[in-house]
């Protein structure tokens, strides 16, 4: 029995159980099997969603979309790069079925402003903007996305593929000289 005073004089008294400690050592080892059990069974179930959060809301957002403006970020060292323009809802939207983007997203962003801008319109409306980074990350100005979005190596070369068959050899020049810098 446990006694407590109350600041009115009353005493009441409550039953306790006593509390058993499982100890740190049994708690590491719960832990330990908890995270062990997780990643087997759990993650690789869940794992293929965290790539849908980055492409989902891109692919819901590009449709529609019918007409891409790339310009070089004029800070950047690609400043002078030429401006292009691609026309048409179709060739817009195999734009975004180019871009693969990895399962895995770090969060992480870049404190560059890329070395070119991929502007997306609706009609006159822009309602889209991607900058592109390093040839191999994406970020979403004012989109959802936590950090950037970092492409698969098939879909980094499949998008400078695409430009250079569309006779816009320099966004995939640009995009292999920056994968190339990050690798030395």
């Amino acid at each position: 029995m446990l006694k407590l005073d109350s600041d009115s004089g009353n005493t009441d008294t409550l039953d306790s159980a006593p509390v058993r400690s499982l100890g740190w050592k049994k708690t590491v080892l719960f832990l330990v099997l908890f995270l062990i059990v997780f990643s087997i069974v759990v993650w690789p179930v869940i794992s293929p969603c965290l790539g849908v959060c980055y492409s989902w809301p891109l692919q819901r957002a590009a449709s529609g979309l019918d007409r891409l403006v790339v310009e070089a970020v004029p800070e950047g060292r690609d400043a002078d790069a030429p401006g292009i323009e691609i026309q048409g809802t179709e060739k817009v939207s195999e734009f975004f079925q180019t871009i693969e983007l990895k399962t895995f997203q770090d969060g992480r962003r870049c404190a560059c402003r890329g070395s070119l801008v991929f502007r997306f319109f609706r009609g006159e409306k822009e309602s889209l903007t991607l900058s592109y980074h390093h040839g191999t990350r994406l970020d979403w100005h004012n989109g959802p996305w936590v950090g950037n979005a970092e492409m698969t190596e098939a879909g980094q070369q499949a998008l400078g593929k695409w430009f250079a068959d569309d006779g816009y050899e320099a966004v995939r020049d640009i995009g292999r000289r920056e994968v190339e810098t990050q690798k030395r």
